[in-house]
């Protein structure tokens, strides 16, 4: 009685294992998407607040986040009206030079809104 050899048959390239490659273009997927996500979120934040103060920002407690600088200049101008009747007094060396409120404001002029 002889018996058959018996052969293994190897697999085509066409009935080799998937998954290493879906694996692999899973990842490429999701790291695109992610870099997609993550490139909205910066342009959002971008324009968010153009043209506005940014969140956090205060002066003497008041909170001035999300403001335009005219809303702001506004607010701290009623703010700080109560103080026209305030004085500053400079030194420097023997020197000394004091200056109302107003002329400190007058000689600021429109310089601070160019700040914001």
């Amino acid at each position: 009685m002889s018996v058959a050899p018996s052969y293994t048959r190897q697999p085509t390239p066409s009935e080799s294992n998937p998954w290493p490659v879906r694996v692999v273009i899973l990842i490429l997927w999701g790291g695109f998407l992610a870099l997609l996500l993550l490139g909205g979120l910066v342009a959002y934040a971008s324009t968010a607040y153009l043209n506005r103060i940014l969140p956090g920002v205060s002066v003497s407690g008041m909170d001035l986040g999300g403001l335009t600088a005219p809303e702001a200049e506004q607010i701290l101008t009623a703010h700080y009206a109560s103080a026209s009747g305030v004085s500053y007094r400079l030194r420097a060396g023997d020197q000394t030079w004091t200056f109302s409120a107003a002329e400190v404001h007058a000689a600021d002029g429109d310089a601070g809104q160019n700040s914001v």
